[in-house]
């Protein structure tokens, strides 16, 4: 089918029954949208995932991470970017040193980070900067104004200019930069970053968040060594000591198979009762039912024309309620760690 020809469908649809009936689809995208670009990007398998999809929506909404306006995402059969990503503001620490000398114009960019006005903060740096450009200023000054970077999930903005900042090569700023790289997702350069702060005096800060970015790489048994060699006068120890028990339970749970998920779903529904998706399981089976059903009446009748075209529809729903029980044994593996990784803390503000 011409991208030109599928486009006018979707279109179509939208103008019409959208416009009866206003989209009450609890997942993002749309059924709708989801199958546009399902056929599109896949060819004839995009029908299979479409079928799939309309099995799955509504149901064990649990398994699916939220948006901001309520819906719950699900685009990862589709391989497309998410450009919905929220971006959690962090209450930010204040690092303040007042036996160095400020001028008014340090002070007042201090008072606005401590306020957790980070973007009149960074105005204001700016501001500072264009106007003094002789000047270079001092620490204090320069890692608040990451924070405030940081707090407005500038993380891009850090990574790009803190290698070029003067004290680049300090452990706070290191930490930031790592903490950054983590926050985009970057696991590796967040542990290479990691590795270069060599101060004693950081050793537990650098390995509490080391230990929180190998958990998140899903290298267990490593986060676990790490962890445990912090000191435990750490401040942070009880976040430690959770993390521990935490990355234990995760070291013992055992993966149910993709394959298995696979066979069982010759029998409609059963993939997504083994990954215990009971509800979706259920209206697999029913909708399978009914138009294997609906194909072997209408040929007994003699209705070929029906017969045929209830058993193209109702193969489209066999072939992906066995890719969907697929699929839902990786959404609950996935959704069992991501619920326990989820439950680690690392101390941000400090």
């Amino acid at each position: 089918m011409k991208t030109n020809d599928l486009n006018s469908i979707f279109s179509g649809y939208r103008k019409t029954v959208s416009e009866i009936r206003p989209t009450n689809c609890p997942m993002y995208p749309s059924c709708s949208t989801y199958s546009e670009i399902a056929i599109e990007n896949k060819g004839a398998l995009g029908v299979i995932l479409t079928t799939d999809r309309l099995l799955r929506c509504g149901h064990e909404l649990n398994l699916y991470s939220t948006i901001s306006y309520g819906k719950y995402k699900d685009i990862e059969l589709l391989g497309i970017v998410d450009t919905l990503k929220e971006k959690k503001i962090e209450n930010q620490f204040i690092y303040k040193d007042f036996s160095e000398d400020k001028d008014e114009q340090e002070i007042f960019f201090l008072h606005l980070v401590e306020k957790e006005m980070h973007r009149e903060a960074i105005l204001e740096y700016e501001r500072m900067k264009f106007l003094n450009k002789e000047n270079d200023y001092i620490f204090q000054v320069e890692y608040n104004y990451f924070r405030s970077l940081f707090a407005l999930g500038l993380y891009e903005k850090i990574v790009q200019e803190i290698p070029k900042n003067n004290f680049s090569t300090t452990p706070l700023l290191n930490i930031k930069l790592s903490e950054s790289y983590f926050k985009l997702e970057n696991l590796t350069s967040a542990e290479l970053t990691l590795a270069q702060i060599e101060d004693p005096q950081f050793f537990n800060k650098k390995n509490e968040f080391l230990g929180y970015v190998y958990a998140h790489n899903q290298k267990y048994i490593e986060a676990k060594m790490v962890y445990e060699k912090i000191s435990s006068d750490y401040v942070y120890i009880d976040y430690v000591s959770k993390n521990i028990s935490i990355l234990n339970e995760l070291m013992l749970f055992k993966k149910k198979s993709r394959t298995l998920g696979g066979i069982l779903s010759v029998f409609p529904g059963g993939g997504y009762f083994y990954s215990k998706q009971m509800t979706t399981g259920l209206t697999s089976l029913i909708l399978n039912s009914l138009l294997a059903f609906a194909t072997v009446s209408s040929f007994k009748q003699n209705n070929y024309g029906v017969g045929v075209l209830s058993g193209i529809v109702g193969s489209a729903f066999y072939f992906g309620n066995i890719l969907g029980g697929v699929k839902a044994v990786d959404r609950y593996n996935s959704n069992f760690l991501d619920y326990n990784i989820n439950k680690m803390k690392y101390s941000y503000n400090n």
